[in-house]
């Protein structure tokens, strides 16, 4: 039985350079380097040395400037890296497309294998590859001098291999910049990552620092899309590019290395650092008088009032956020500012400010508009953000089947992008609407290993909400006295970090397990149940103060205490003027009916 390289190469007697694939075709990459490939098997080695010797000097020259250029190049570029005449190029060239080293694609030429491409390039030194790399960035930079953005990812090889020092951390870094763009985040984070390579070895000064800050703020919405958004290596990223920005960074960059920091403390939950930094960011902005900047300013403060149990004030930044916002020219923050579009979150975050304020209707149109707008950009990340609030939305108005069909498409996307943090909350969400539908004990060990991954991107943010998740799945499952041990532990973590916005519901689901654990703690229960009224009366969440209302009126009614109910239930429900279509109000009008006609 033959071997790997013998199955895949077969060399023609008739013809001994003419290398033939037998089972399969290896990728095509342009900018490979045909070094990293597998070596090449010594009978295909000598046929294709022999067949090199026999070209003139000049065409084998040439053949060696070609296999450092890589895969398909133009006449242009193979004549001034190889510092040819015109002429003196053009017959080299007719040669080695007679002799089929060459051949022609379209108005390019292309090596008529890889292999003979490895084995010319491989016969080079090293320092002879080297000058031939940086020679041929030099070339490509004047020949293409107005569209270097479209070479960006050429030039980072040859500048990378060429040893070009600064260059090569600037064009490894807009290579990195362009794939994140283009969401191939993994791509993005190798070019990052080689440039801070080369920059380590630049000497030290201004233009290294600000060759740095440049390179932090384009690697920070890489590692957040792939680490989270709370990790150790983000929150570093970030105080370093904070640090830079102050001593050499433009206005624009200190705004930027802030909101970077602002993210890791919102995503920490660390919600009383974030509102500082927000109220920051804003004044910044108001100073330097930036509509950009002010977009982003009032970013960075809706989403923290409604974790702070703040919807009502959040409106204000929701509303300016809306006016600011343009979808083509802000479509570049989304690469800048979180990995996602600004007006893709002002319309998520609308739509829990407005069901928690009592719209549920509202809300569910700005849910909606979220994922639309999102799909619309076509941008993965911004997708994938609207899905997670999505998926929360329409928990809040206990649609359990559309939960789950956001969840399931949240964790495909996520996993196709390598975004961890939000992988783990769609595992998370996805176990408890299985739960929801009665899928029992399976439904929480997937919760269970959703809190375990999320945990490990240091993110705390959301932690009492998918707490709350576990403690309605144990309840389902007939484990009340585990569903509030866990209610516990969420409730300890919204006092911990300010994100308040769960406390009322947290009370009445800590009634609600009371009550499951011992039907007879009526009192521990009740009181539960009007502490979290009182809480959502404080922040003005209608849907919430519905809610325990509910659970309060259903417990007065099996005390015998009807009249109290109604009065309990009704001062709240006619409140309201939409949403009468949701499960909560149509639970609540039904026990209102119930109450009326007895």
């Amino acid at each position: 039985m033959t071997g790997f390289a013998e199955q895949v190469w077969v060399i023609s007697e008739g013809n001994p350079f003419a290398v033939v694939e037998s089972v399969r075709a290896l990728p095509k990459d342009p900018a490979a380097d045909p070094s990293g490939k597998l070596p090449v098997p010594r009978r295909v080695r000598e046929a294709v040395v022999r067949h090199l010797e026999a070209l003139s000097e000049r065409s084998r020259d040439l053949t060696t400037v070609a296999a450092v250029i890589g895969r398909e190049f133009d006449f242009r570029l193979l004549q001034r890296s190889a510092g040819l005449e015109e002429h003196e190029a053009a017959e080299s060239l007719e040669e080695l497309v007679r002799r089929r080293v060459l051949h022609n694609v379209g108005e390019r030429f292309d090596f008529t294998h890889d292999r003979i491409r490895e084995v010319a390039y491989g016969r080079l030194l090293r320092e002879r590859q080297r000058v031939l790399h940086a020679r041929i960035a030099s070339s490509m930079e004047t020949l293409y001098a107005d569209r270097l953005g479209e070479q960006v990812e050429r030039l980072a090889h040859h500048a990378a291999r060429g040893e070009l020092g600064e260059k090569a951390v600037v064009y490894l870094r807009q290579a990195g910049a362009k794939a994140f763009a283009n969401s191939a985040h993994s791509d993005a984070l190798a070019y990052f990552t080689q440039a801070r390579e080369f920059l380590a070895r630049l000497e030290p000064g201004t233009a290294r620092d600000r060759e740095e800050l440049s390179l932090l703020l384009a690697l920070g919405p890489t590692l957040q899309a792939m680490r989270g958004y709370a990790t150790p290596e983000v929150e570093q990223n970030y105080a370093r590019a904070r640090q830079l920005a102050d001593a050499v960074g433009a206005p624009v960059e200190q705004f930027q290395a802030r909101w970077g920091m602002w993210l890791v403390a919102s995503h920490r939950a660390n919600a009383d650092t974030a509102l500082e930094l927000g109220r920051e960011l804003l004044a910044l902005a108001e100073r330097l008088d930036d509509p950009a900047l002010l977009l982003e300013g009032h970013h960075a403060l809706w989403p923290v009032l409604v974790w702070l149990g703040k919807s009502d004030a959040a409106r204000h930044h929701l509303d300016r956020g809306m006016a600011l916002y343009d979808k083509a020219r802000h479509r570049s923050h989304a690469f800048v500012y979180g990995g996602h579009d600004p007006g893709v979150c002002c319309r998520k975050v609308a739509s829990w400010a407005f069901w928690i304020l009592g719209y549920p209707a509202r809300g569910l149109e700005e849910s909606l508009a979220s994922l639309e707008l999102a799909r619309e950009l076509d941008h993965p990340m911004s997708i994938v953000v609207a899905l997670v609030w999505a998926c929360v939305f329409r928990d809040l108005r206990r649609e359990f089947p559309a939960v789950r069909e956001h969840a399931r498409a949240l964790i495909a996307l996520s996993t196709e992008h390598d975004a961890s943090q939000w992988l783990a909350a769609g595992t998370i969400i996805d176990g408890a609407a299985r739960a929801e539908l009665g899928e029992g004990t399976a439904a929480i060990a997937q919760i269970k290993r959703g809190l375990a991954a999320y945990g490990s991107t240091g993110a705390q943010l959301f932690l009492p909400y998918f707490l709350s998740l576990l403690a309605r799945a144990c309840s389902k499952i007939g484990q009340p006295h585990e569903g509030l041990r866990v209610i516990g532990e969420a409730l300890e973590s919204a006092r911990r970090t300010g994100e308040r916005v769960w406390e009322a519901e947290l009370n009445r689901l800590e009634g609600v397990l009371r009550l499951a654990s011992d039907p007879d703690d009526v009192a521990h229960a009740m009181e539960c149940f009007r502490r979290a009224i009182e809480i959502a009366r404080r922040q003005a969440a209608r849907s919430w103060e519905l809610r325990a209302a509910s659970s309060l009126a259903r417990l007065l009614v099996a005390a015998g205490r009807r009249d109290e109910a109604r009065r309990t239930l009704a001062g709240v429900y006619d409140w309201f003027t939409e949403g009468f279509d949701t499960t909560d109000l149509g639970e609540a009008k039904a026990l209102l009916d119930d109450l009326a006609t007895t």
